[in-house]
């Protein structure tokens, strides 16, 4: 036993990963509720969907476990063929241009294993996901950080932090955690900057949450920019965040390269047969569309009505400034709403609450008013 407890200071673990910073996740209403002594707890904290999954998902689950004990102990399709021809049908685009991930993150972390060594470079916005720095500095390269205009993506900034040493960049449109947008023309700029030997990846988490007169094409730019990946998934608009399927559009030279670096079997077989259900029903999708545009009106209503100020979204959350916004955050626990602190993100005087159902976001508002005047 005392072998176990020894120092790890010794460790074949590198330098750089002990240095690295560590995602921290929104709160589980689980865990809320012991600590606070609750018997309910909304979350709003991890951009999740409030109307859960489309319920062809439980059907085909259901479908799938119906071929008995083996349905579990047979490996999945590693290539998640049928699911990628279905997303080829979909967006119009080959099968071969399409990879299969865990989750988009895991696609954003391939590409900085594909890219990036000792030496080299990745730009990244300030105010963007947290993954970025951390899958950059994973692999011993310099993570910079462009610092954003008004809380945006300054894509002038961008195209002037570039060197001959940087190999990647990450883009987040619609940015998380601030919801704000890229122009089309703003993208393309910062391609045409990056050259052929830069890897651009575009997260497009929210897109389905992005009015459709604003989204760029990006799948069309794919054919003009061979170094741009484009990130997709199905934790957002399709709510299957804990099945973890994402998916990227690129050339196909770079799907291969994503596959020789992928973890075997890394989307499993309900996942795949989940995404199948939840692509197919269109319907679900505009349903989800519908209740955050309510959503958002819904807030940001209340929040001019009593001069709260927040960044205008684009996405399924909204960052809201606020005094104090740390111990606003603990108030709002202690009543049973999670929102996500923003201090992590240097955002010191924001949160984030994502859009819920109608009774959701009423809850929430309530909660913050009186957090914000307590007693």
């Amino acid at each position: 036993m005392n072998a176990l407890n020894r120092s790890s200071q010794g460790a074949a673990v590198q330098a750089h990963i002990r240095a690295l910073p560590l995602y921290v996740p929104g709160r589980s209403e689980q865990s809320v509720a012991r600590e606070y002594g609750l018997s309910r707890v909304i979350k709003l904290a991890s951009n999740e969907n409030p109307l859960g999954c489309s319920p062809e998902v439980g059907k085909a689950l259901a479908e799938h476990l119906a071929h008995g004990q083996t349905a579990l102990a047979r490996y999945p399709d590693s290539e998640a063929s049928e699911l990628r021809h279905a997303l080829s049908r979909h967006h119009g685009v080959p099968p071969e241009c399409i990879a299969m991930t865990n989750g988009s993150h895991e696609l954003i972390d391939l590409c900085a294993a594909l890219t990036l060594h000792d030496g080299n470079e990745g730009v990244y916005s300030q105010y963007a996901f947290q993954a970025y720095p951390i899958s950059i500095r994973a692999r011993g390269a310099a993570a910079i950080q462009v610092a954003a205009r008004d809380f945006r993506h300054d894509p002038d900034a961008i195209c002037r932090a570039m060197t001959k040493s940087t190999r990647l960049v990450y883009l987040c449109n619609p940015n998380n955690p601030t919801g704000t947008v890229l122009r089309p023309e703003d993208i393309e700029r910062i391609l045409g900057a990056a050259g052929p030997h830069t890897l651009v990846v575009l997260d497009e988490a929210y897109i389905d949450y992005l009015d459709p007169a604003l989204r760029p094409d990006s799948i069309g730019l794919v054919a003009r920019y061979p170094q741009l990946v484009i990130a997709r998934t199905f934790s957002k608009a399709y709510g299957l965040a804990s099945l973890r399927v994402g998916y990227g559009i690129m050339q196909p030279e770079i799907v291969d390269a994503i596959a020789r670096v992928r973890p075997t079997f890394s989307v499993n077989a309900l996942a795949q047969r989940a995404a199948l259900a939840a692509l197919a029903d269109q319907a679900f999708l505009q349903g989800t569309q519908a209740l955050n545009r309510a959503g958002i009106a819904q807030i940001t209503r209340s929040l001019q009505r009593h001069r709260i100020e927040w960044i205008p979204t684009h996405a399924n959350f909204i960052a809201i400034r606020l005094n104090d916004a740390a111990a606003v955050a603990e108030r709002l626990l202690q009543a049973g709403v999670v929102v996500r602190p923003l201090s992590a993100y240097e955002l010191h005087d924001f949160i984030r609450v994502t859009i819920g159902t109608e009774e959701e976001n009423e809850l929430f508002l309530r909660a913050l008013l009186q957090a914000v005047e307590p007693a």
